[in-house]
């Protein structure tokens, strides 16, 4: 048995990790990531599917797929089960239906009147305000969320030093160590208070939490499912899921939503700066540097992310309008903070073309959604 991440998987030929011996089962766990965090996040999730399906194509493996998660909306307009088999190419798949729904969680939904100005402001005091309360009055093990690195600082800010102390942080840029040593001492007890962005969940179980407040909410359903569902995993115990909601919340979602999505026009750029190479070399095998695209995502936090994203839905939008899987465009992690691209097999002349014609796939739409608590 081997445990891989998905960004170590595509990066190396599977026979790196087995050598002769067949492949028999591949398992997926958090599936839903394939849907989720593989469009904004951590874009390689979007890629697994694919890269599953060549190394069953070329490889000669014909091994079992099972992609399991707990918090995959089925059916409706946000569907993420079928989705996930669609980007997965499962056969034939057999799937197994469970329900979310936890008698175990008391939900309460405040509708406290925000202001017209100053909503970050009063945000912070709110959230302050309830992690003051909940270490004074009560002695439950208590997770806020939120969705900025900066909110995290300011609320922490906001605190006595006493507070403080009891009062433990964690976000995808602070260091592994300061991580580790939080995490002990809220698993712990010694910090009952855990501020965090939705860094702290994957893989995360601590049994004896019992409220989960958010600051703002989630940016999708299935995040917000599975935040709250470290709430209250000791079957002795019960927990709340607690939001101060205000309809002008909705503004921090959209705010994530357009820092992680590639624009239009960022993929018209792609497509350009691909033709334009092609053009120039005549191959049909191509490599490039993330720092090849540097002018077309001049703000990118993580440019490798954009551009394998751009990539995906750029090979995506080429299988929608031609109905077919010939092309292959995809990331080569060959070093941390390196990413190469190539364009494989697709038709060049096709594809050229692509250049001037407009892009059909929906492009990381921004959904307003209230939460399901009132």
């Amino acid at each position: 048995m081997v445990y891989l991440s998905p960004e170590l998987l595509l990066s190396y030929d599977v026979s790196h990790f087995i050598g002769e011996r067949k492949l028999g089962l591949v398992i997926i766990d958090e599936a839903h990531l394939v849907t989720t965090w593989g469009r904004d996040f951590r874009v390689d999730y979007w890629f697994l599917g694919n890269h599953l399906r060549k190394i069953r194509k070329y490889s000669g493996h014909d091994f079992v797929i099972v992609a399991c998660t707990a918090t995959a909306v089925y059916g409706g307009a946000n569907d993420m089960v079928f989705d996930c088999m669609d980007s997965l190419y499962l056969k034939s798949p057999i799937y197994f239906i469970g329900s979310v729904k936890r008698n175990d969680i008391h939900f309460i939904n405040g509708r406290e009147p925000s202001p017209d100005k100053g909503l970050d402001s009063f945000k912070i005091k709110q959230t302050a305000k309830f992690s003051q309360a909940v270490l004074a009055k009560t002695e439950f093990k208590t997770l806020v969320y939120a969705p900025y690195v900066k909110q995290i600082r300011q609320v922490h800010e906001s605190l006595e030093d006493r507070e403080k102390g009891m009062t433990s942080l964690y976000y995808g840029s602070l260091d592994a160590i300061s991580k580790g040593h939080y995490f002990d001492e809220f698993l712990s007890g010694s910090r009952r208070l855990m501020l965090a962005t939705k860094a702290f969940g994957m893989g995360i179980d601590i049994k004896d939490i019992q409220v989960v407040y958010h600051h703002a909410p989630s940016g999708q359903l299935a995040d917000y499912i599975q935040e709250i569902g470290r709430i209250a995993r000791d079957p002795d115990i019960e927990g709340y899921a607690v939001i101060n909601f205000s309809a002008r919340d909705v503004r921090y979602m959209n705010v994530l939503h357009g820092i992680s999505s590639v624009k239009p026009w960022e993929l018209r750029g792609v497509l350009d700066k691909l033709a334009k190479v092609y053009q120039r070399e005549k191959s049909k095998n191509l490599l490039f540097s993330v720092d090849d695209f540097a002018n077309i995502f001049p703000d990118a936090l993580d440019m490798g992310q954009k551009v394998m994203t751009a990539l995906m839905m750029i090979e995506r939008d080429y299988v929608i309008n031609r109905g077919s899987t010939s092309s292959s465009l995809g990331p080569r992690n060959c070093s941390p903070g390196s990413l190469q691209g190539w364009i494989g097999s697709m038709p060049m002349p096709s594809f050229v073309s692509m250049v001037s014609q407009p892009l059909s796939y929906t492009i990381n739409p921004v959904v307003e959604r209230s939460l399901p608590l009132c």
